[in-house]
């Protein structure tokens, strides 16, 4: 679950984005260890974790220790995007 948590981070998704990301995308099943399933963590599950590492005050104090980690190893976390685009054809102007 709280690798569900890294990809909202880095990709700045919503619970309900990071949902749908996991069910269409394999590489972040790949991420999160699963295999091709419908078992795909709810937005509501999502925000309910996190909502409880809050409530334990551990949601910085893990991203403090996945970004010490990456730092020894000479790695820096930046974010990406996730962008589905459609390429429409339109009519070409004169001039």
């Amino acid at each position: 679950m709280f690798k569900c948590l890294v990809l909202q981070e880095l990709y700045g998704l919503s619970d309900e984005e990071v949902e749908y990301q996991i069910a269409d995308r394999r590489s972040f099943q790949k991420f999160l260890g699963m295999d091709i399933t419908p078992d795909v963590p709810d937005h509501s599950t999502i925000n309910n974790f996190r909502n409880l590492l809050k409530e334990h005050g551990l949601v910085d104090e893990l991203f403090d220790v996945i970004n010490r980690r990456l730092a020894e190893r000479g790695l820096l976390l930046r974010g990406g995007v996730v962008a589905d685009v459609t390429f429409v054809e339109t009519p070409r102007r004169c001039p």
